[in-house]
């Protein structure tokens, strides 16, 4: 299996890892009444157009890599780092004085000029089109740690109180989340989803905070949805698309025998060269016979001339063939995801069973077929980042109307008045309330045919601080 997928399935998966193996991944919030603040939109969750300067946001977040910067970071023992994850998570009143270094960390200067650059260009695009799906992301993975580094830095700021502070770095990270999630490749994207979630455990550090103004109309304005899956599927598309050499001379007519096996070789070296190490031309010589009378007569059947398909070489007939239904199949499986999640999930699911049930039947197409990420476990994990800010919109709602109605949460979230309350992204439904004493829970359940687990449903938890 090629490296770039075998990378895209660990992100899709190592998101999960902290969750919980059953039930909902559950968020449980002590919050305090609160109305927005005047002016309403005074607090930003992503830097405002007056604080942007012009300029490529990624010169700033590589010189944060800066050996004498990020060498120091790494250099630390295996303990060290350990406490680091974990002071993510401490106790405000319990934070331990050994990172507080961060606070001051001069390669977080830099990684805050970045977010504050007017656009991200990673520079990829010639390369995907020259190396395709063999093209290196060496790079993206590692900005995972610079969230890491900034959340904590927000916890000490949220630590001292400093609201204003604590949101300044809330920017930062969700605005580097926007530029990496922006990036051309799902690899990308499913980072970017990581750092937001990141720093997403931190704004609710900030909703929790005795001091925190109501973030309704800040949270309001984070763009919906955070990461738009089409513009990194879009480069997935292109990268396939060059899955086979000289494909345009394989659809124009029939090849002298020795151009048809020449492409064929290529194509071979091709898969070889991304990983595909146990096809051989013993191998595709076997399916190609095998399967050349099946291809011969869908490519009649799709329209070319009896004639005209009879003249092809053996090679011609099995790889354009293949090649086709590999088109097919993935326009089949993305076109689903230009819809809402709730209108094209079902849809996804259905393409992706279709070709993978292709896949065990064997055969050319087979070798294709491994080059398909599996995008269902990307959409949901992009819809799963957007159900949370929607939920906490949700809990800023319920915090406005308790303030509004003598510290007291609504039996239904149909009593709020004051603002609409988000829908579900995931369903395009209302989510599922109840209220039982002083806790209010907020509930997003799984999609149609999917079992609740962290993956597919989101619990908030939310009690008033008295």
């Amino acid at each position: 299996m090629p490296s770039w997928i075998v990378l895209l399935l660990f992100l899709t998966f190592s998101s999960l890892a902290f969750a919980q193996p059953t039930g909902p991944i559950t968020y449980k919030l002590t919050v305090t009444p609160a109305v927005p603040p005047t002016p309403a939109l005074q607090y930003s969750l992503l830097p405002e157009m007056t604080d942007m300067s012009s300029g490529n946001a990624l010169t700033k977040y590589y010189k944060a890599f800066s050996l004498d910067w990020w060498g120091f970071y790494h250099r630390q023992p295996v303990k060290w780092h350990e406490d680091f994850d974990k002071a993510q998570e401490a106790p405000l009143d319990q934070m331990p004085a050994e990172f507080n270094f961060v606070k001051g960390w001069r390669m977080l200067r830099e990684v805050d000029e970045g977010a504050r650059r007017d656009h991200c260009d990673w520079e990829l695009i010639p390369v995907m089109k020259r190396d395709g799906i063999g093209t290196l992301l060496p790079d993206v993975q590692g900005m995972r740690n610079i969230a890491r580094a900034l959340a904590l830095r927000a916890r000490y700021e949220l630590a001292e109180g400093d609201i204003e502070k604590a949101v300044y770095t809330l920017q930062t990270g969700f605005a580097m989340a926007k530029h990496i999630g922006e990036g051309p490749s799902l690899i990308h994207m499913l980072v970017g989803i990581a750092i937001s979630q990141v720093m997403g455990q931190q704004l609710d550090e900030l909703i929790r905070h005795p001091k925190c103004p109501n973030l309704y109309w800040s949270l309001s304005r984070l763009p919906r949805p955070f990461a738009d899956i089409r513009r990194p599927i879009q480069a997935e598309y292109m990268m396939l698309s060059g899955l086979v050499p000289r494909f345009d001379e394989l659809r124009k007519g029939p090849l002298p025998l020795d151009e048809a096996q020449e492409i064929m070789d290529l194509f071979l070296k091709n898969m070889q060269q991304l990983g595909l190490a146990n096809i051989d031309r013993v191998t595709i010589t076997g399916q190609a016979l095998a399967t050349y009378g099946k291809a011969k007569a869908a490519l009649i059947a799709g329209g070319r001339k009896q004639a005209v398909v009879e003249q092809m070489p053996v090679p011609q007939v099995v790889l354009l063939h293949a090649s086709e239904e590999f088109l097919r199949l993935r326009d089949d499986v993305y076109k689903w995801v230009a819809l809402p999640f709730y209108d094209g999930f079902e849809g996804l699911k259905r393409a992706e069973a279709a070709y993978k049930s292709l896949r065990e039947q064997g055969g050319m197409l087979t070798v294709f077929i491994e080059m398909l990420p599996t995008v269902q476990k990307v959409y949901l994990a992009n819809v799963r980042a957007d159900r949370r800010f929607a939920m906490m919109r949700a809990v800023e709602a319920l915090r406005l109307h308790a303030a509004m109605h003598d510290g007291k949460f609504p039996k239904s979230l149909s009593e709020i008045k004051a603002v609409p309350v988000p829908l579900d992204p995931a369903t395009g439904k209302a989510f599922e309330y109840t209220l039982q004493g002083d806790k209010a829970s907020l509930y997003g359940p799984p999609p149609p045919g999917e079992q609740v687990s962290a993956s597919t449903a989101m619990l908030y938890e939310v009690v008033l601080r008295r």
